[in-house]
């Protein structure tokens, strides 16, 4: 079946994903510029919750990493910079655009059921979010979130802001 952009509609095979372990090959946008003027080929390899992408196969030459925690929303633009990729998806500190070399159905699956499903913006993408997934995802330990590029930046978030105390009574009785 063919989308309105022309491209090949997806049918979710429901068994396609249910492990939190994924690796292959997609292109992404390169430093931040649009996936339109372009892409670099990357393996990319998914362990729970985190996300890495090398130069190579054989994961000797890292460019990248990203914890999926600081997924601010997953969308598939349909015109703009960004169009032609499967997903663009919005860090914390960066936005990513990302085309896969195979099994769409799996990797949109696991990075769709990675996040709340509020934060999947384009609703033919919530198809993909497995609430049994996502429960596995959200069992997996890990600190340190931080999402890093092969330019040497890294982006952790502030810790949340501690509850003000509660107010003192300056008031006594006799």
């Amino acid at each position: 079946q063919r989308s309105k952009r022309g491209g090949i509609q997806h049918k979710l095979n429901k068994s396609i994903m249910t492990s939190t372990q994924k690796s292959g090959w997609a292109l992404k946008s390169h430093r931040g510029k649009s996936f339109c003027k372009r892409q670099e080929k990357r393996f990319f390899v998914v362990e729970g919750n985190f996300v890495s992408y090398y130069k190579n196969g054989n994961k000797s030459n890292r460019t990248g990493k990203f914890d999926m925690r600081t997924i601010v929303s997953l969308s598939c633009p349909e015109s703009g910079e960004h169009v032609g990729c499967h997903v663009l998806i919005k860090l914390q500190s960066k936005t990513i655009a990302v085309k896969f070399e195979d099994d769409y159905g799996g990797w949109m699956a696991c990075f769709c059921s990675a996040v709340a499903l509020e934060c999947i913006k384009t609703p033919s993408l919530e198809q993909y979010h497995s609430a049994d997934l996502h429960a596995s995802f959200r069992g997996k330990p890990g600190s340190n979130i931080s999402a890093t590029s092969s330019l040497g930046t890294t982006a952790t978030p502030r810790p949340a802001e501690p509850e003000p105390p509660e107010p003192v009574s300056t008031s006594y009785r006799d």
